[in-house]
């Protein structure tokens, strides 16, 4: 069997595709959702998911909420004397998810689809595989999250869609034209620093504000009162998409020369909406730039669907709503698969596609990013534009630049739709034959699998002597600054 995981910044999921359904699993709580984190108590007793949580106030410093926004940062976390990257503490959350599974089921888990931001890069991507590696599952497919929620709606028909999903931790936009069953995605953007959690850090920074206003004390420097006014952020956000007003209560957040001092608010909707409101017109820029650059306006969309719990917060959908509908058209919104739930779903329909349980539909991504390198003037030379189609092959003819140029390194870099560069690793190809510079020719290939993960290849095209040099290396590795070594550097044909 094939199973489907969601791993989310908030929250995680698992699915399969029994008896002609999806049935997502739930775990040894009776919930379908386990928060993704993680609390050390000791080198031998690690809790995860919603105990892992309850442990983030008063143990902090050993608990780690939100990783899937460190995956392919190459930062290192320690715990009781011992150092995990970010893929490892993933790792720890895909296996509770995979042994849960297991009992529940019956079943040995062992293949899935996994799901993935569309907007994630292919560090985090990779990341992410190994972090499925080290849980022991074999990943048959990552498939984007956008795609995921359409792919759970099924669309019967020649249909255009606009997905957006908007997690915990990230925003995803997707353009996809639907026909028949088969799903091509034109184009996607993103942001892989805006999800829900913000708005928490934003309407928890507000309280904490006034009360150093008010008191002189500032309780984000006391990490128990901090974690606290964050837990009671996220639930002031969640109940806000369908409450008027809520109070916020929390007593002996602190204590003073006067006395103890007690958290004490009536937040209303529109007070939320207010203070949070540079976050959703963050969203909407994001989502309007989309727009504008794809030429897209609401009489070229038949379908909206949202995804992700985000959405759900007071005033994004509305918002949303209003940004697609400037002209006069009809779109069918669709949101009733949970939200939080709706990517898994269409994973794990994907899954059961896979497993022929499930007549072919058909699906085709595109990447999110412009993947090139640089030259010897430190310029980007685009090899896989953004929006191209994949799984892709690429290449291009460069060249040495210096006479008897013994070696060359080939810094490999992204270009987000800010135009910044995103280094991600450095080729090295030396031993290269003395020539004048400019009379070694050197082919730079790229390879992006079904995945989206990049494999780059440089080869020294000699063709007197028929020999090469080649040398292939995984997308792993990050380079923090550009390469000090310009005089081996190439330059384009």
């Amino acid at each position: 069997m094939i199973f489907a995981i969601d791993f989310g910044t908030s929250n995680s999921l698992i699915a399969c595709y029994l008896n002609n359904k999806v049935e997502i699993i739930p775990n040894e709580r009776g919930e379908r959702l386990t928060p993704t984190a993680i609390s050390f108590k000791s080198d031998e007793e690690v809790y995860i998911g919603e105990i892992a949580k309850q442990q983030s106030v008063i143990e902090a410093a050993n608990t780690v909420l939100n990783i899937k926004r460190q995956l392919g940062s190459g930062h290192e976390f320690f715990y009781n004397g011992r150092s995990y990257r970010p893929s490892e503490l993933a790792a720890l959350v895909l296996k509770k998810l995979k042994n849960h599974a297991e009992k529940t089921t019956g079943e040995k888990v062992k293949k899935i689809v996994l799901s993935v931001p569309a907007y994630f890069n292919n560090l985090q991507r990779q990341d992410l595989l190994h972090a499925a590696y080290l849980a022991g599952l074999e990943v048959v497919q990552l498939i984007n999250e956008p795609t995921a929620a359409a792919l759970a709606y099924q669309i019967e028909g020649k249909k255009k869609i606009l997905v957006v999903d908007f997690g915990g931790g990230t925003l995803d936009i997707s353009y996809i034209l639907g026909e028949n069953l088969s799903y091509k995605v034109k184009a996607v953007s993103g942001n892989n620093h805006m999800g829900g959690i913000d708005y928490d850090l934003k309407f928890a920074d507000f309280i904490i504000e006034k009360y150093l206003k008010e008191f002189n004390i500032d309780l984000k420097q006391d990490e128990i009162a901090y974690q606290q006014i964050l837990n009671n952020a996220e639930r002031i956000k969640k109940d806000l998409s369908s409450a008027e007003e809520i109070d916020l209560a929390i007593p002996y957040i602190s204590v003073t020369e006067k006395g103890q001092i007690h958290i004490k608010e009536k937040v209303t909707r529109e007070s939320f909406k207010e203070q949070t409101q540079s976050l959703t017109q963050s969203i909407l820029n994001t989502l309007n730039k989309f727009l504008d650059e794809n030429e897209i306006t609401g009489k070229d969309i038949d379908c909206l669907i949202f995804a992700g719990g985000g959405t759900r917060i007071c005033g994004i959908a509305d918002s949303i709503k209003n940004a697609v509908l400037k002209e006069k058209s009809k779109i069918k919104f669709l949101s009733h698969i949970n939200q939080d739930e709706v990517v898994v779903y269409g994973a794990a329909v994907y899954a059961g596609i896979l497993e022929k349980k499930i007549k072919d539909i058909d699906f085709y991504d595109v990447t999110s990013h412009s993947l090139g390198i640089l030259d010897h003037h430190e310029r980007f030379v685009e090899l896989i534009p953004k929006n191209t189609l994949y799984p892709v092959s690429a290449d291009k003819i460069f060249t040495t630049v210096e006479d008897n140029q013994e070696e060359v390194y080939i810094p490999v870099c992204q270009k987000d739709d800010s135009s910044e560069l995103i280094y991600h690793g450095e080729l090295a190809l030396k031993n290269l034959p003395h020539a004048k510079g400019g009379e070694v020719k050197i082919s730079v290939i790229f390879n992006m699998d079904k995945n989206c993960v990049l494999q780059i290849k440089a080869v020294e095209m000699d063709t007197l002597s028929h020999s090469h040099i080649e040398l292939e290396v995984p997308f792993v590795k990050r380079v923090e600054k550009k390469s000090e070594r310009r005089g081996q550097g190439i330059k384009i044909i």
